[in-house]
């Protein structure tokens, strides 16, 4: 049966959902995310087979039942498992959609060396004796049909439109925070983007759209629209044209925010900073300042001495203000927000000489 503990303290709503082949390493994956972020976290396993017996099945209605039942428990959560059915049903409410997929050879392994797991085995012999059937299904994934095929998980992660991850190898966790501290981030510059970070970026950009962030687009925002903006981004920051930069939590990219530096001859001393944008899941963990802070960082390495910007956000002219920005003022019905409806933005600049002195 479900674990039916509430969610403890988290700092951030993350509901991820986790699913891939078995030995793909969905429960080394959900369990660190788990640890590390305080969430919830469902073995749908545990809710599929009957406790106590081997591959007995429990009535599809209670597994159901058990799963929303779950979802209507837990604020922050990650779920993990293969059963494509179950997935589909979880996957309106998550965040994140994690498909991993590291491929055959690496399951097969992942099995060889797969611990006792006590919540589905009465004891290691009795798992051991259930490898080559095990071994048997895993082989058969990319070729069978039905809702634990590799047809169905990639029918699901691919109509999916929310934020969504694909992984060949088991991404890095960061380390289980036993205090619950927000994570020291690391924002760093990056000069060309590969594809995986061009999707990573688009996701940011997309959710920040449909949470209603005014950042120049409007809803519904598209992914290739979003992977084409960041495409023109990169070039303009391997011609030198802007400065980009990024941060990173277990999931990949979760936050940027850029330098326009190329500006008219009589402002050579300015730069504008501009799509300051971090990922609902990372929010409130004091990314927002570290990119700041970064940013006015690399500003400086380029020989700049005031910054520009301007924003619609409360949150975000209480963070500026905070770090020293000095407000300008306001313009009226300067953009229209992505839902639609005029929206005012304010003004703001850092004078990095004075900041220094």
């Amino acid at each position: 049966m479900p674990w039916r503990r509430r969610s403890p303290p988290t700092w951030l709503d993350m509901r991820a959902l986790v699913f891939g082949n078995a030995g793909s390493g969905k429960t080394t994956l959900a369990r660190a995310l788990a640890a590390t972020h305080g969430l919830a976290h469902l073995d749908l396993d545990s809710i599929v087979w009957e406790s106590g017996q081997i591959a007995v099945e429990r009535p599809a209605d209670a597994i159901v039942a058990s799963l929303r039942r779950f979802l209507a428990d837990h604020d922050a959560w990650v779920i993990e498992g293969c059963y494509g059915e179950l997935i589909e049903v979880a996957s309106s409410r998550c965040t994140e959609l994690i498909f991993l997929n590291p491929g055959l050879a690496a399951c097969l392994a992942n099995n060889r060396r797969r611990p006792w797991e006590p919540h589905k085995y009465a004891s290691i012999e009795q798992q051991d004796a259930m490898l080559e059937v095990l071994q048997g299904w895993v082989s058969d994934y990319y070729t069978r049909t039905g809702p634990s095929s590799y047809e169905a998980h990639r029918r699901i992660f691919d109509s999916h439109t929310g934020t969504k991850i694909e992984y060949s190898d088991l991404p890095r966790i960061r380390s289980p925070l036993a205090t619950m501290s927000p994570p020291a981030w690391s924002p760093r510059r990056v000069r060309t983007l590969d594809e995986a970070q061009l999707d990573q970026l688009a996701d940011v950009l997309l959710d920040c759209v449909e949470g209603g962030a005014s950042v120049g687009f409007m809803q519904p925002l598209s992914r290739d629209r979003a992977v084409a903006f960041w495409r023109r981004v990169a070039q303009d920051a391997a011609a030198g044209e802007r400065a980009l930069l990024v941060a990173e939590d277990a999931l990949g990219l979760c936050g940027t925010v850029q330098l326009v530096l190329e500006q008219p001859e009589n402002q050579p001393h300015r730069a504008d900073l501009s799509k300051m944008l971090v990922h609902r899941r990372a929010r409130r963990q004091g990314l927002g300042a570290a990119l700041m802070r970064a940013a006015e960082a690399a500003a400086r390495e380029c020989g700049k001495t005031l910054l520009v910007l301007d924003t619609a956000s409360g949150d975000a002219e209480r963070l500026y203000e905070r770090l020293g920005w000095v407000r300008v003022g306001v313009i009226p019905a300067y953009a229209l927000l992505p839902q639609g409806g005029l929206c005012a933005t304010t003004v703001y600049y850092r004078n990095l000489a004075a900041a220094i002195s």
